[in-house]
C-alpha cells in the first residue's frame, strides 16, 4: 500500500506492521493451554493474528475483524509468494480456526454470535480509538 492512501483512510491505524517484540509480549501474557475465543479488531497485515493462531488450541476460534477493504482482499486473496506455496499454503492465512469479517468492531457481538460464541476471552485491538468519534469508541467499547 502506498503512503498516500495510508493518510486517506483514517481507519487505518498504523503505517507499519506490530514489531515482532511487541507482538510476542503481547501473546506470552495470554493463556492458550485451553480452548479459547479471541477477537481481533483491525487485523490488518496480519501479524498479530498469525502469531496467537500459532499458539491457540485446535479447537480455538478466532474471529477477525477488518474495516479496511485492500487489508481483507490481501488477507483473503489466493495468490501468495512462491516460498508460500512451496511451504503448501493455499491462503494467506489457511486455518479453519480463523474467521475475517469485512466490517466495523460495532459489530462484534454479532460477529461472535456468527461463530457460535457468546463472549470472547481475549479481544485483540489495532484500530485508532484515538481517531474515532466519541460515540462509535464508546458503542466498541
Amino acid at each position: 500500500m502506498k503512503l498516500p492512501e495510508i493518510f486517506r483512510h483514517p481507519s487505518v491505524a498504523t503505517i507499519v506492521p506490530t514489531a515482532p517484540w511487541t507482538v510476542d509480549y503481547m501473546v506470552n501474557e495470554m493463556n492458550f493451554d485451553i480452548r479459547r475465543v479471541a477477537l481481533e479488531f483491525g487485523v490488518g497485515t496480519p501479524v498479530i493474528t498469525r502469531k496467537v493462531l500459532a499458539r491457540m488450541t485446535p479447537d480455538s476460534i478466532y474471529g477477525g475483524i477488518e474495516q479496511h477493504e485492500p487489508f481483507v482482499r490481501r488477507i483473503r486473496e489466493e495468490k501468495l509468494t512462491d516460498k508460500a506455496v512451496k511451504a503448501g499454503k493455499k491462503k494467506l492465512i489457511d486455518d479453519p480456526r480463523f474467521s475475517l469479517t469485512h466490517g466495523s468492531a460495532e459489530d462484534a457481538k454479532s460477529i461472535l454470535n456468527a461463530l457460535g460464541e457468546k463472549e470472547a476471552d481475549y479481544i485483540i485491538s489495532g484500530i485508532p480509538f484515538s481517531l474515532m468519534g466519541e460515540e462509535v469508541r464508546q458503542k466498541i467499547l
